[in-house]
Order: structure tokens, then C-alpha cells, then sequence
């Protein structure tokens, strides 16, 4: 997801132009937001797996965890483009590491009984 993230970004700058003032918060912004994502996905579809239909089950139970991801990301992002100072995007970059730290914790502790079962 990072990668892809990244080369979205450099295939809109190359086209359109860089509308981004802060480009290194927005890649550090594009880094924590793909690791949340994939922290996130992985652990609600190692959960959704065990269910007959997995596809519903996983959209479901992913969009309460993935909605504050997303809401922080896009603060985050927003702030980049328009080139605010990276302490007034400090708090939220906190909890999106936290938020990181909490699912990717998560994931780490669940996935072994997961993966048995």
C-alpha cells in the first residue's frame, strides 16, 4: 500500500503539478496511512475468514475501525496541501501512530489463536 501510495503520489505530481506545500509530512502522512490501513485489513479479514461469508463480514467490521484512520489521514493530508506548520498536525499524527500501535498490537496478540482455530 506504501508503495502504491507513493507512486500515486509522483504519477498526479509528475501530470499535474505538486499542490502539496508540506511534502515530507505527506509522505510520512502516506507511510503511517498505508501501514494503518494494512494493520487494519489484516486483522479484520484474518476474523472475517473463519465465517461462511467473509465479504460482508469484512466490510462490516472493518469500516467502525478503518473510519478514524481515514478521518485522521485526510486531517493530516489536508493540512499538508495547504502548508499549515506540522506542529498544528501533531496531535493527529500522534494518534495515528497510536491507533498503529494499537491494531498492529492487536493483530500481533490475535493472529496466532486466529491461525490455529
Amino acid at each position: 500500500m506504501r508503495v502504491l501510495g507513493q507512486m500515486g503520489f509522483l504519477a498526479y505530481a509528475l501530470v499535474l503539478g505538486n499542490p502539496v506545500e508540506d511534502v515530507l509530512l505527506f509522505l510520512l502522512v502516506i507511510l503511517f496511512g498505508s501501514m494503518g490501513l494494512s494493520f487494519t485489513m489484516t486483522m479484520v479479514s484474518a476474523i472475517a475468514s473463519k465465517a461462511r461469508n467473509s465479504h460482508t463480514l469484512m466490510a462490516i467490521l472493518s469500516f467502525p475501525i478503518v473510519l478514524p484512520v481515514l478521518l485522521v489521514i485526510i486531517k493530516i493530508s489536508k493540512n499538508a496541501l495547504n502548508g499549515v506548520e506540522r506542529s498544528a498536525s501533531l496531535d493527529d499524527f500522534i494518534v495515528l501512530a497510536a491507533i498503529n500501535a494499537l491494531v498492529g498490537a492487536a493483530s500481533y496478540l490475535l493472529f496466532p489463536y486466529l491461525w490455529r482455530s
